[in-house]
C-alpha cells in the first residue's frame, strides 16, 4: 500500500490480511479481493487500490509458486513442455522475468479490467519487487519443508523425495488455484496432491495426509487471525 501512497500501521494490516484471508473459502477468487477492499476502506484506503494490491500480491505469490515448482522440480529431472525437452530452470528463469514492473503492472491492470474494478499502478521498484517475491519464495519453501516432515511423521520417506514432495505440494496449490470454481481450491487441491503422492506411498495414506494438509492450514490461518487480534500498535 506504501507504493500507493497509503500509510497502515502493521497491526492493522495484519488483522486485513488475517481476516480477508478466511474468505477464500467462499466460492469464487474475487471475494478475498473485495473482503480486504471492506476492511481496507474502513482505514481510509479506497476500494480500488485496495483490489489493486490484491492483484499484486496475488500474482507474486503465484509466480513464486511457480519459480519454486520449477526449481525443486529441476533437481534431476527434465520436462517435456509442448513437445520440446526444457529444462525447468529455463520457465523459472521466465518467471523471474515477468517480475519487471513494467509487464507485472501491465498483467494486473488486464485483470482489474476483467474484474471491472479501476486499476491504480504501485511505483514500486524492480529491488523491492523482488524483496517480495523473495518473501513469498521463502513462504513457499517452509511450507514445502513443513508438509515434507509431516509427511514424514506418519509415513517415513528418504530424503532424496524431498524435492518431488515439494514440488507435489506446491503444484497441488497452483491447480487449486487455477480451478476458481471452488472455495479456496477445496477438494481440488487434495485431489492433485493425492494423485501426485500415490507414486511414493499407498493410495490410503496418500489420501489422508492430504486432507490433514488442508485441516492444518485452515486452523493456522484460524490461529494467524486470532494473533492479529492480539497484537498491539
Amino acid at each position: 500500500m506504501a507504493g500507493m501512497g497509503y500509510k497502515i500501521s502493521f497491526k492493522k494490516s495484519l488483522k486485513i490480511i488475517a481476516a480477508s484471508q478466511l474468505t477464500k473459502y467462499v466460492p469464487g477468487r474475487i471475494w478475498i479481493a473485495l473482503g480486504r477492499a471492506y476492511l481496507a476502506e474502513k482505514e481510509q484506503i479506497s476500494k480500488s487500490k485496495s483490489v489493486s494490491s490484491v492483484i499484486l500480491e496475488t500474482q507474486l505469490l503465484f509466480l513464486a509458486a511457480l519459480f519454486s515448482y520449477f526449481v525443486t522440480y529441476a533437481f534431476g529431472f527434465s520436462q517435456n513442455i509442448l513437445g520440446l525437452k526444457i529444462h525447468p530452470l529455463i520457465p523459472a528463469g521466465l518467471a523471474i522475468l515477468l517480475l519487471y514492473p513494467a509487464w507485472s503492472e501491465k498483467m494486473v491492470a488486464v485483470i482489474a479490467k476483467i474484474l471491472k474494478r479501476e486499476y491504480y499502478p504501485a511505483h514500486i521498484g524492480y529491488k523491492n519487487f523482488l524483496v517480495i517475491f523473495l518473501v513469498y519464495l521463502l513462504n513457499w519453501v517452509i511450507q514445502g519443508l513443513a508438509f515434507f516432515f509431516l509427511l514424514n511423521s506418519i509415513y517415513a520417506l528418504n530424503f532424496s523425495y524431498l524435492p518431488y514432495i515439494v514440488s507435489s505440494y506446491i503444484l497441488a496449490w497452483m491447480i487449486g488455484f487455477i480451478v476458481i470454481f471452488t472455495p479456496g481450491g477445496l477438494g481440488i487441491r487434495e485431489g492433485a496432491l493425492t494423485y501426485l503422492l500415490k507414486f511414493v506411498m499407498p493410495l490410503p495414506v496418500a489420501i489422508a495426509l492430504s486432507f490433514f494438509s488442508r485441516i492444518l492450514i485452515t486452523v493456522s490461518e484460524i490461529i494467524f487471525l486470532l494473533v492479529s487480534l492480539k497484537v498491539k500498535e
